[in-house]
């Protein structure tokens, strides 16, 4: 339900016309006054008592539904037309040379026979069995059915700027916003309701009135037999109005209720060794009522220094601490009300790291490397997870060695890990001789990371010359 640029109601069907052209149609269709044609291009709709009338984007007028008088038959030529209105069983079709075109039921009360002169007029309405329009200087031309004055134009006829044709009765809403009625009254329906001020629109139904007001309210009076005159609450917001014959519609305005930001759950993420933690932000829970696309803006503070990321789940660098990160969305026309989470970085453990041998040799036979690993008092053996230790030579964001073996002794509050790890891997990962330092991660239970480094030297012994070089000659 959303979409809709204008509303009419008929004796027991609506209509409703999409800001796409099309036509949204609903209610009693035992004459197919519910059939919308193809294809769609409308820009103005108007609904009568079993027929309905859509004005094309080029001016032509298509009407379907019953068509038992020829209220269907709009007249050659079909073009030049800037507006319509659907009566009982007769049409109407304002053309832009200011003349009016009447076809459909004409048998008795004349509603098709437009007054001389046929020109000025600038707008039309079609009740049950008369016809009005409005001419360019403010005065109402009124002709058929006027068994009940619905036809007598009160005085002064002039200052009028909108008209509407009920069943048996007619509107005029005048330049100040007031509002005129006359015709038949049984029902109240021309006693309009005080303030009679501020209206910009109005609508006849058969035996009801509703009148637009220019703080968005509708007043309605007349028959409410149906609940017609009870506007459903909020009554506010309304943009257009129209009456059937017992109904009333009113559009609302679709309202942009903004976007609204979600930075997601809080987060407690644990930093490597290098204090700093790779953090992803979640933006997703965040959304547009009117579903426009969003634009995700994330800022936070360094040092004093602003930070900002952008994209619905950027991935961010974050060191040891509590950080606050505002999240705003836009839709492309407002930003949201800032949003916030906040990300925890847990500082990683360090340990004593004690390497076994201190001095390597390439070319021995020894086939594992060991890594002593002191947990820090506090740290028991239950604290370790149970994944492999792995084991760094130099750069910690190279590539690392897994423990092929590890075991974990603890006593008291206090736990030691013994790692081996295959010499020949490290050789590889090692290119040059001498000192290297070698560091050891593991990780704990609760998931933070721990830690430690130690200093080996590397070694590649020299060959030894055969024992007949080094007699002296």
């Amino acid at each position: 339900n959303s979409g809709f640029i204008a509303i009419a109601g008929g004796y027991g069907h609506s209509l409703g016309l999409k800001e796409d052209g099309s036509i949204a149609a609903w209610g009693d269709n035992d004459y197919g006054q519910c059939n919308v044609p193809d294809p769609n291009g409308f820009i103005a709709i108007a609904a009568g008592h079993y027929h309905s009338l859509g004005l094309k984007d080029d001016g032509s007028v298509v009407g379907w539904g019953d068509n038992s008088l020829g209220q269907c038959n709009v007249p050659a030529p079909n073009s030049g037309f800037i507006a319509i209105a659907a009566g009982g069983a007769h049409s109407l079709g304002l053309k832009d040379d200011g003349s009016i075109v009447a076809w459909g039921d004409n048998d008795y009360y004349g509603q098709c026979n437009v007054p001389a002169p046929n020109s000025g007029f600038i707008a039309i309405a079609a009740g049950l069995y008369h016809s009005l329009g409005l001419k360019v200087d403010s005065s109402v031309a009124a002709w058929g059915a006027n068994y009940v004055g619905q036809c007598n134009v009160p005085a002064p006829n002039s200052g009028f700027i909108g008209i509407a044709a009920g069943g048996d009765h007619s509107l005029g809403l005048k330049e100040d916003g007031s509002v005129v009625a006359w015709g038949y009254n049984y029902w109240g329906q021309c006693d309009v309701p005080a303030p009679n001020s501020g209206f910009i629109a109005i609508a006849a139904g058969y035996s009801h009135n509703l009148g637009l007001k220019d703080d968005g309210s509708i007043a309605a009076w007349g028959s409410n037999q149906y609940g017609q005159c009870d506007v459903g609450a909020p009554d506010s917001g309304f943009i257009a109005i129209a009456a059937g014959y017992n109904r009333s519609l009113g559009l609302v305005a679709e309202v942009d209720t903004g976007p609204v930001a979600d930075a997601g759950a809080e987060q407690v993420v644990y930093a490597w060794i290098d204090g700093i933690a790779e953090v992803s932000l979640d933006g997703s829970g965040s959304f547009d009522a009117d579903g426009d696309e969003l634009t995700y803006l994330w800022t936070w503070t360094i040092d004093a220094n602003e930070i900002t990321a952008t994209g619905v789940d950027p991935n961010i660098m974050l060191g040891v601490g509590m950080h606050e990160i505002e999240l705003v969305v836009n839709d492309g026309t407002a930003d949201s009300e800032p949003n916030e989470v906040v990300i925890t970085v847990i500082e990683p453990v360090e340990a004593d790291v004690h390497i076994v041998p201190r001095v390597i040799n390439r070319s021995n036979r020894m086939k594992r490397v060991i890594a002593i690993v002191r947990l820090p008092e506090g740290v028991s053996k239950h604290d370790v997870a149970d994944v492999p230790f792995v084991l760094y030579a130099g750069d910690s964001d190279s590539d690392g060695i897994e423990a092929v073996w590890q075991r974990v002794i603890g006593w008291r509050r206090r736990a030691s890990v013994f790692a081996l790890f295959d010499k020949a891997q490290l050789m590889d990962s090692v290119e040059h001789n001498g000192r290297v330092e070698l560091t050891v991660v593991g990780r704990l239970e609760s998931g933070q990371y721990v830690y430690g480094s130690d200093t080996v030297r590397i070694v590649q012994p020299r060959r030894r010359r055969p024992r007949w070089l080094r007699r002296r000659w």
